[in-house]
């Protein structure tokens, strides 16, 4: 069976959100126990204003020097080709995202790191930054929706 959606077009705020979070999630776990040791070293020294002025303001750039990083990718010539209207056909081997007729690009199952069911959408992670994002509107059917969700189940590792 072959999925073909409708065309979509990911909006640059949810690119934004979405891998901001995943990297927080995935890869920089190690921020929130730096920000524990600073709360608890001005518990220690009784300066509790200085260590919670400095956990929220580093955590603060350090949000901002994410958020300028994916900014840069949406700017970029190979970034803008995320944000054009693309049409997925899904199958049991291969994700093919269609720009046109003649342009397609195929994307293979073990090609997909993991991935992420939400209350609206599929989010599958190429790697940190790239990513496929499937909002559950872009399915024709209910039961496309369910063949999507099993193939998910069945090829990459959900979460």
């Amino acid at each position: 069976m072959i999925i073909r959606t409708k065309k979509h077009r990911m909006k640059q705020s949810i690119y934004r959100k979405i891998g901001v979070l995943n990297i927080l999630r995935r890869k920089q776990w190690w921020i929130s126990s730096l920000a524990l040791l600073v709360l608890l070293v001005s518990f220690l020294i009784g300066h509790w204003g200085w260590g919670i002025i400095c956990c929220v303001g580093g955590f603060g750039l350090y949000l901002g020097f994410l958020f300028a990083q994916f900014s840069y990718i949406l700017k970029s010539e190979e970034g803008k080709m995320l944000f054009k209207s693309i049409t997925y056909h899904i199958s049991s081997r291969e994700i093919v995202m269609q720009l046109t007729p003649k342009q397609a690009m195929t994307i293979k199952w073990k090609d997909i790191k993991y991935s992420r069911k939400r209350k609206r959408c599929f989010v599958l992670f190429l790697n940190k930054v790239q990513f496929i994002y499937l909002p559950y509107k872009i399915f024709p059917t209910p039961e496309a929706l369910r063949f999507m969700q099993y193939l998910f189940k069945r090829k990459t590792r959900i979460k």
